[in-house]
């Protein structure tokens, strides 16, 4: 309650609906590529629970985050996502049920990197008390992420708790 993103107020700015040069890697259970808010912003992507190029999404999680992120802008039907003008980068590091690895994280990381992902979002987050330093080798991709450029967020999990998940409390992630 209370969130409000100010979307309509950036678009009048001289950024408009955001770039088609900006790619927006999305973390999560993939996305539905075919869904018409989607499909003509969505690039090609990878799929690390099954090792293949079809990050499609069953579950609808990585296909909403997506359409809140990069939703197509103008089109005449469904949302616009805060920036609509910007490319999609799916890619499945969660299963349909919701289970997730590290390694499929730090995979997903790495090849977000490596493919000139601008920003990389993450709606997911480890509820255990985990902290930068707990996981060495997701430690490392995120760092390598930053290092490339790319500006990271990730959720602060959905527990209500007063600490914050793991990865959004790495000090390279927002």
């Amino acid at each position: 309650a209370g969130f409000d993103s100010n979307a309509p107020e950036a678009w009048d700015q001289s950024q408009g609906f955001g770039s088609p040069n900006v790619i927006i890697a999305i973390i999560d259970s993939g996305v539905n590529y075919n869904h018409v808010d989607l499909n003509d912003n969505c690039i090609p992507g990878y799929d690390y629970v099954s090792n293949d190029s079809n990050p499609m999404d069953q579950d609808g999680h990585g296909s909403q985050c997506t359409g809140v992120a990069a939703g197509e802008a103008n089109n005449g039907i469904g949302v616009t996502g805060v920036a609509g003008g910007c490319k999609i980068m799916p890619i499945k590091a969660m299963s349909n049920n919701g289970d997730i690895t590290f390694t499929a994280i730090t995979n997903a990381l790495t090849h977000a990197a490596d493919n000139n992902a601008n920003v990389i979002s993450m709606s997911l987050g480890a509820e255990n008390n985990m902290a930068e330093g707990s996981d060495l080798a997701c430690d490392a991709a995120i760092n390598y992420a930053y290092a490339a450029g790319c500006t990271i967020l990730a959720a602060t999990a959905n527990s209500n708790a007063a600490v914050i998940a793991y990865p959004a409390n790495h000090h390279a992630v927002i």
